[in-house]
C-alpha cells in the first residue's frame, strides 16, 4: 500500500499543526527580544 499525506493524517495529527505554532510564536518573540535592544542602541 502506498502512503500518500493526505487531509486524513492532518486531521489525525493534529499536533503537528501546534508544534509549528509554538515554533512560529517562539521566534517572534525571539526576534522582538533581539530588535528591542538594537532600537535602544539606535534611537540613543
Amino acid at each position: 500500500a502506498i502512503e500518500k499525506p493526505t487531509i486524513g493524517d492532518s486531521v489525525q495529527k493534529p499536533e503537528t499543526k501546534d508544534i509549528d505554532r509554538t515554533i512560529a510564536l517562539m521566534m517572534m518573540c525571539s526576534l522582538l527580544f533581539l530588535l528591542i535592544p538594537v532600537g535602544i542602541l539606535v534611537l540613543y
